[in-house]
């Protein structure tokens, strides 16, 4: 599930930050953009398919100390959810290699995880939400992308 999980969350970076894809929103409240700032992403292949790895560059400023958070995330094949987790953000961030707290500064972050065979081809629909250790939202991001 982890697993799956990860992959989403790369799936809807792909979406959200290539610029030849437009199927996202960005959710988040204005002051968002205060605590953490995404300053470069590079994703490839642009178009996912099954079975294939995805490879996501990007680089954050934090512009606030982290100590803790949550991410949720919300995954729909068609109209079926497929995941619905509230996620504890210093958890999540050990795949990527880094730990809570996350101090002011610049974080590279590289992750490849393969797109399993398994899941159905279509449009899928997320959204991922953020917030820290005082409940603030740090991103939002909607959006939707298909797997060949």
């Amino acid at each position: 599930m982890k697993t799956i999980i990860t992959t989403a969350l790369l799936l809807v970076f792909n979406l959200a930050f290539t610029e030849s894809n437009n199927l996202w929103t960005d959710c988040s409240s204005s002051d968002d953009k205060t605590r953490v700032e995404l300053t470069s992403i590079s994703v490839a292949p642009i178009l996912p398919k099954k079975g294939q790895y995805i490879t996501v560059n990007f680089e954050l400023i934090i512009k606030e100390e982290i100590t803790s958070g949550e991410v949720s995330v919300k995954l729909i094949y068609s109209v079926m959810p497929i995941i619905d987790e509230d996620l504890d953000l210093c958890n999540l961030i050990t795949q990527f290699n880094t730990k809570c707290p996350l101090e002011k500064g610049t974080i590279p972050v590289k992750v490849t995880k393969s797109i399993p065979n398994f899941i159905p081809s279509g449009l899928y629909k997320a959204n991922i939400n953020a917030t820290d250790q005082n409940n603030k939202q740090m991103f939002c991001v909607n959006g939707q992308f298909n797997i060949q």
